[in-house]
């Protein structure tokens, strides 16, 4: 599995995430993961699947 080691990418996630008013229990419905994984990954302590951060890319875009 492929990750993307980008120290500042997790930030812009979860500016954009704060900007447009979304949950982050809904985000994490839209790309079927566990709300646990998408709150480490926003706070920097876990990485996210390639995938996973490109669909949360898309999703935010």
């Amino acid at each position: 599995m492929t990750t993307i080691k980008s120290p500042e990418l997790y930030k812009v996630h979860k500016q954009l995430i704060d900007d447009q008013g979304r949950k982050r229990s809904w985000v994490a419905k839209q790309l079927k993961c566990s709300r646990t994984l998408i709150d480490q990954y926003l706070n920097g302590t876990k990485n996210m699947s390639q995938e996973k951060v490109i669909a949360l890319h898309n999703l935010l875009k």
